[in-house]
This record gives structure tokens, C-alpha cells and sequence, in this order.
């Protein structure tokens, strides 16, 4: 086994047994980027040993105090991202299922509040919803206003049952009424913003969308003259052509019925087999 694996072992070890000094001692002995770290493990090693994967999810569960988990994300800050693969929580919820400190979950909340907002694997609870469901009066609403002031939208949203945090809270045995009272509000508060919010994008998308309409009026009168236009044009050829057909008419017609036909009719002499009836 390797210094760093047995660091991580250590470390792990007393994190365990809760004995929060001897860990504070590892980390800011051998992991802290600090002068009085000590150079005889980066001699050996030549790096600076790296801390475990999921070791904050472990202190979290164990209720680490403040000062052990600024540590932790102060060494790799990565640490306060990292989730379960089995129930897909975050250290923020294993800090609320252990009933942690107030001030750890104060830190955790406002240094990575996106965890406030996403629900597990299985039940689909957020940090909210297991909040309410804890029964000591004092603790839980303190808890569920720093969980309300660094991720209001939890508010809204349903678990696997389909239940809100405040749904939770109100079939929760021996719940304090304060919380409810609290929850209530802050839940009212919360859907009367996201209306206003919704309305007044609303409002902008109308006002940005280009008013088609006015350009459309022009278009279509526009359209509507040149298409009067069209037929007018249409409609002067259609006469013209029908009034030089009705002239050619008339003219084959006074041809036809001109007296000078008539004339040169009476003016000849009747045919020869007539002349010849009469000559004999």
C-alpha cells in the first residue's frame, strides 16, 4: 500500500469514529497547500497527496463540523459535487439525514445550491423534502429557512408521490405549526413571483416579436391594386379584341349589302339562254 492510500485509509479511519481533530490534523498536515506541510511525503512521492473520492459524503453522513468541510473543499473543491451512485444524494442531503450542524449545511447550501435543487434516484425527493420530514421543532426551521433562502424554487417542485416540501411537512407527524406557517408563506410567495416572472416574459416576447400585421395591410392593398390593376389591363384587351371582331362584322355585312352589287346585278342582261328564247 502506497503513503497515499494509506493517508486516504487513515483519514477514512478517524472520519469514522468521528474524531474530528485527528482529521483536521491529516488534512492541513499532509493535504493543505500550506508552508508548514510536510515536505518529506512530496520528497517520496512527488505530488501532493489527493483526497478519496466521496470522503465528503462520508463526513457529511457522520456530521463533520464546518471546519473539516471547508477543508475538504478547500483541497479539491470537486469533493462538494460528487453523488451517491446508489441513492444519487449529495453531501448537503447526508448532512440533513445525520441532522448535522446548522452552519455545515449553511456552507454546503450556499457554495453549491444547484444540490437544492435535485431530486434523488428513487423517490425523487429534493433536500427540501427530507427536511420536512424531520421532527425536531428547534432545528427543522431553522434548516428549512436556509434550504427556502438559497434554492426558493425547491418549493415548487413534487417528489415520486407527487407531494411538495409543504404537502410533506403537513403529513409529518408532530410537525411544528411555526414550520407550517413558514412554509406556507414562503411556498405563496414563490408561485405569486413565478406568475409575475411569467407574465412579464410574456409581455416582452409580444412587445419583441415585429408587427407583421400593418406590413400585411400594406401588402395585401398593395395586392389588391395591382391584382384591380391586372384585371382593368385584362379586361381593355378582352373589349378591344371584341370591338375589332364586331367592326370586321360590319364591314363584311356592308360588303355584302352595298347597293353597288345590286347595281351591277340590274345593270347586266339576262343570261344568253334567255336572250336566245327570245331572239326566236
Amino acid at each position: 500500500m502506497t503513503s497515499s492510500k494509506r493517508l486516504n485509509a487513515a483519514l477514512v479511519e478517524y472520519i469514522q469514529r468521528e474524531s474530528w481533530d485527528e482529521v483536521s490534523y491529516i488534512l492541513n498536515t499532509y493535504y493543505c497547500s500550506k508552508k508548514n506541510t510536510k515536505k518529506r511525503f512530496q520528497l517520496f512521492t512527488g505530488r501532493r497527496p489527493k483526497l478519496h473520492e466521496g470522503v465528503l459524503l462520508l463526513a457529511c453522513s457522520k456530521r463533520a463540523p464546518r471546519t473539516v468541510i471547508e477543508t475538504m473543499c478547500a483541497i479539491s473543491p470537486e469533493q462538494i459535487q460528487v453523488r451517491d451512485p446508489e441513492s444519487g444524494w449529495y453531501s448537503i442531503t447526508f448532512a440533513i439525514k445525520a441532522r448535522a450542524p446548522e452552519d455545515s449545511i449553511q456552507f454546503l447550501a450556499e457554495n453549491f445550491p444547484l444540490a437544492l435543487t435535485s431530486p434523488d434516484i428513487y423517490k425523487m425527493q429534493t433536500p427540501l423534502h427530507v427536511a420536512c420530514q424531520q421532527q425536531e421543532p428547534g432545528s427543522s426551521m431553522n434548516l428549512i429557512k436556509i434550504l427556502c433562502e438559497n434554492g426558493k424554487s425547491a418549493l415548487g417542485m413534487e417528489c415520486g408521490e407527487g407531494l411538495t416540501p409543504m404537502e410533506v411537512a403537513i403529513l409529518t407527524h408532530d410537525m411544528d405549526a411555526r414550520v407550517l406557517d413558514f412554509l406556507h408563506k414562503a411556498t405563496a410567495e414563490y408561485w405569486t413571483q413565478r406568475r409575475r416572472s411569467d407574465e412579464r416574459f410574456r409581455i416582452t416576447s409580444r412587445k419583441s416579436k415585429p408587427k407583421y400585421g400593418h406590413a400585411t395591410k400594406i401588402n395585401h392593398v398593395n395586392g389588391s391594386s395591382s391584382s384591380s390593376g391586372s384585371n382593368t389591363s385584362t379586361g381593355t384587351a378582352a373589349t378591344a379584341a371584341t370591338t375589332t371582331r364586331s367592326a370586321r362584322r360590319k364591314k363584311n355585312l356592308s360588303r355584302m349589302n352595298s347597293p353597288a352589287i345590286f347595281e351591277e346585278s340590274k345593270n347586266d342582261g339576262p343570261p344568253e339562254f334567255i336572250n336566245v328564247f327570245i331572239e326566236v
